[in-house]
């Protein structure tokens, strides 16, 4: 078995963050960025469960973004975020 990630340790990158103001339904995704300390891959044999892989660093306080929500630059975690929040794009 061979599995690939899409970045390693060391790697800075930029991903997807979910939002909420006070206490109101007010929501919505932003762009936030920080460097892979631990990359974490789980793989089940189990049809309830989903083979995942994520990417931590405890130390700036971020515990788990899931591979899928991880970009290379800026811009592409923008555009996604666009697209979850309604602007536009596909």
């Amino acid at each position: 078995m061979e599995i690939k990630t899409k970045f390693n340790v060391g790697d800075y990158v930029w991903f997807i963050d979910y939002e909420t103001k006070g206490l109101t339904i007010t929501h919505w995704y932003v762009v936030k960025s920080f460097q892979i300390y631990k990359i974490k891959i789980c793989l089940y044999n189990d049809e309830y469960e989903s083979d995942s892989i994520v990417y931590s660093n405890v130390r700036s306080g971020i515990s788990q973004i899931e591979e899928d929500l991880c970009f290379a630059t800026k811009e592409q975690a923008q555009k996604e975020c666009d697209r979850r929040n309604g602007k536009g794009g596909k």
